[in-house]
């Protein structure tokens, strides 16, 4: 399987990364080339609708969201 992963704190997770076999990828490249799309952010002002009509838009045809997320507590 190929996992691709986007996160906007990328510097430090690379190391976990680099450790699993993912490949980080811009959020387009990932919503585009993705069967299944996870969701694992807090519910935070700057997250809030992070996952709205125009970036589902972008994903692959046929493809699924799974929402992960969390509210913060």
């Amino acid at each position: 399987m190929r996992v691709l992963c986007f996160d906007v704190m990328i510097d430090k997770m690379m190391n976990f990364v680099n450790e699993v076999g993912a490949e980080s990828v811009t959020l387009d490249k990932l919503l585009a080339e993705s069967d299944f799309v996870t969701i694992h952010v807090p519910l935070l002002p700057q997250t809030k609708h992070m996952f709205n009509a125009h970036i589902i838009a972008k994903m692959k045809k046929g493809s699924y969201i799974i929402n992960a997320a969390a509210e913060e507590s």
